[in-house]
Formats: structure tokens, sequence, C-alpha cells
């Protein structure tokens, strides 16, 4: 649910209704914390960005270890994160960008559903919900751009891929096997579980027995 509106309090599961509101990033571990994060972000806008990234490993370690400890201030979480992840992007490391984005989302989608965006576009800490669901697009677009640069049989069929790796010669058969044991007379699930495996087969090139 990280795109859609808060959950209304009464469809929250009761284990997380204590999180609802509940505010502890003025405690001086979370003080602390930001003041780590705003000499990295120093680092970050002198373009030091190999030593920002190694100094958020530090930063975050002994956070994340606990997940209790995490979730208790997740926007900085998130916010360290999405700093991280920036930095990722400037060394040119399109798949680290993309799970640190990720990452990131967890712990700001958590703080959404409990407090609401305008609770983390107000807060101190260095992140926008909205930028951060933006970053997360683009850096998918770049891993999927990346990947089609150093695996271009990402993009192909399978059994063309397998051809193309392989040589025409020799080439290993794949079929998909299914069993589905619905009474026609009751259900129609046997038929469409088919119909849905041959289309898949049929795309990948695959034989459906």
């Amino acid at each position: 649910r990280a795109q859609g509106p808060p959950l209304p309090e009464a469809q929250v599961p009761p284990g997380l209704r204590p999180w609802l509101g509940r505010d502890n990033c003025g405690t001086e571990r979370w003080v602390a914390f930001h003041s780590g994060l705003a000499q990295i972000v120093g680092h970050f806008n002198h373009l030091e960005f190999a030593p920002a990234l190694s100094s958020l490993v530090e930063l975050l370690r002994p956070v994340v270890q606990n997940p209790h400890v995490a979730f208790d201030c997740a926007t900085a979480v998130s916010s360290a994160l999405a700093l991280a992840s920036q930095c990722a992007e400037q060394l040119q490391f399109p798949v680290l960008t993309a799970r640190l984005r990720q990452l990131a989302a967890v712990f700001g989608s958590f703080d959404y559903q409990m407090k609401g965006e305008d609770y983390i576009d107000q807060s101190p800490w260095p992140v926008r919900w909205m930028d951060s669901m933006e970053g997360i697009l683009r850096s998918m677009a770049l891993l999927k751009m990346h990947e089609a640069q150093v695996e271009p049989a990402r993009k192909l069929p399978t059994r063309r891929a397998l051809v193309d790796s392989r040589g025409s010669s020799n080439v290993l058969r794949v079929a998909i096997v299914s069993v589905c044991d619905y009474d026609p007379g009751t259900t129609p699930l046997a038929r469409l579980s088919q119909i849905n495996k041959d289309m898949y087969a049929h795309r990948h090139g695959y034989e459906t027995i």
C-alpha cells in the first residue's frame, strides 16, 4: 500500500494500532542519528559520494539490526537509505541504487501509513514522500536499462535465449507439466488453468503436457 492512501484506523491490524501517530524521533538516539546524518549530507553536497555511502553504512548498521528500533523513527531510516541510494546512483551502481530505494520505501511507507504524508514532508529529515516514490520509479527504469545492456537475453523468450547461449544444436527442451484435478461439471478451473499455461508456454517457447 505504499502509493495508496493511509489506512483508516479501523482497518489497521490490531498489532499495529499502537504505532498510529507514535513519534519517537525526538529521543536521544534519533537526535544523535540526525546529527550524524547532517554531517554525511555535507559530504554528499561536496560530491564525496563514496565516503558518504560508507558513513551511511556505519550510521545505519546499529539501528537496522533491531526492527523495533528502526521503525521507532522509520522516516529517519528512510531518509538515510534514500541518501545512500543517491550516493550509489552517482557512483553508477544501478542495482544497489534500486535496492536502497526499495528499502527506503519500506520504512517510508510505514510512517506514511502510521502518521501520514504531511508528517514525512514536514519532518526535519531530508526526505519527501512523493520525491521518494518518484525516485523508486526512476531507479527501477534505470535498472531495467542496465539489465538490458549487460544481459540482453533478459529481453528474449526463454527458448531463444537458450538457443543463443548454447547454439542451435543440442538445445535443451523445456516443458511445463501441470495437473489440475477438478470436476469440469462443477468448475471450469482446470480448463482456465490449461489456457493460462498454454499462453505462457507459447510466449516463452515452451511445450505444455
